[in-house]
């Protein structure tokens, strides 16, 4: 049980990282300027990872688009709440300054109101790089 347990947490982690540099037809791309969420699904809500020539054949040829996302997968709602957020990191204490201010305005989160309780969470989880 502990191995299962080992691989699904190495699994989640290791969705979390993704290439700094992607090389395509296109040219070079830094992939970390993208500033994007990401969402991990486990196999622990009983969706299968596709591992090695499984991925491969699922995936089929680089230069063509990826297949669309599973049904059983765009069923599940994607939902977060405040309290998932460990940080918000920002490059710099001027970008933080920035995003404070854009959280003190935030009137919505996930289409629903936002209460004085989780901005102030939210303020509390800034944290620049000049920090660290």
């Amino acid at each position: 049980m502990i191995a299962i347990l080992t691989r699904y947490a190495n699994d989640t982690l290791l969705g979390y990282i993704k290439p700094y540099i992607t090389k395509n037809n296109d040219g070079e791309r830094i992939n970390y300027t993208e500033c994007e969420w990401r969402y991990i699904v486990t196999e622990m809500n009983g969706i299968k990872w596709k591992r090695g020539e499984k991925y491969d054949e699922w995936r089929g040829d680089s230069n063509n688009p990826k297949p669309k996302v599973p049904k059983e997968v765009l069923k599940k709602e994607q939902t977060f709440a405040v309290d998932d957020i460990i940080y918000l990191i920002t490059n710099t204490e001027e970008d933080s300054m920035k995003l404070l201010q854009d959280i003190q305005k935030l009137k919505k989160i996930r289409g629903k109101d936002i209460s004085d309780l989780d901005r102030y969470k939210l303020v509390n989880k800034i944290i620049s790089f000049e920090k660290i």
